[in-house]
């Protein structure tokens, strides 16, 4: 979801990208990243106001996809581990970093993984009131697929400890050429067409 546009936290969003805005408590946030010695200060210093909402249920948030969406989200967490000033790489070159050792690039990592393990709790309890259920195939698709094997183990840490089981797949679109997100947003307005009475699923 483009940090530009607002949207409800916990509904359905009417942009490209089809799914929720998800909202992580400052709370949650400020306590993943004190686990892994990262000053809150450094962390602030790097998310727009733009990512910040607030959430009936949980209060003073900041949207999921703000720290875990795409690329971005990576390159935030290491540069937020480098102070919060140093220039912003990209997510490719922190894995390239992570995978020579570097401590703020490993640091970042795991970070990522365990805010995206929140995230996707917070999804599957709030898709679960729209009757879906965890047994559904999950499939990932944009950049951060090339770097699956640097966060998707302490993904599956995180979830396994929420006691949730979902079943992890790379997505095959855009291998060949296709918009995984397009596509998701063209069978749901679809699915909203045809539930509505007004089309035709012939």
């Amino acid at each position: 979801v483009p940090e530009a546009v607002p949207a409800d936290p916990g509904k359905p969003t009417c942009l490209t990208e089809p799914g929720f805005t998800l909202p992580l408590s400052r709370q949650e946030v400020e306590r993943e990243a004190s686990r892994f010695d990262l000053a809150w200060e450094c962390l602030e210093s790097i998310l727009p106001a733009a990512t910040q909402i607030s959430d009936p249920e949980y209060g003073e948030c900041f949207r999921a996809e703000s720290l875990t969406g795409g690329g971005l989200g990576l390159s935030r967490l290491y540069q937020a581990f480098q102070g919060g000033k140093a220039p912003a790489v990209s997510a490719q070159e922190v894995g390239s970093r992570g995978a020579a050792g570097e401590t703020a690039a490993l640091q970042a990592e795991k970070l990522f993984s365990s805010l995206w393990g929140l995230a996707a709790g917070r999804f599957f309890h709030l898709a679960a009131k729209l009757g879906l259920t965890q047994t559904v195939p999950v499939f990932l698709a944009g950049g951060m697929t090339n770097l699956s094997k640097h966060y998707l183990p302490g993904l599956a840490h995180y979830l396994l400890a929420a006691n949730l089981r979902p079943d992890f797949h790379l997505s095959l679109y855009p291998s060949a050429g296709r918009n995984a997100n397009l596509i998701g947003a063209a069978s749901l307005a679809w699915h909203c067409f045809t539930q509505s009475g007004v089309g035709d699923a012939s």
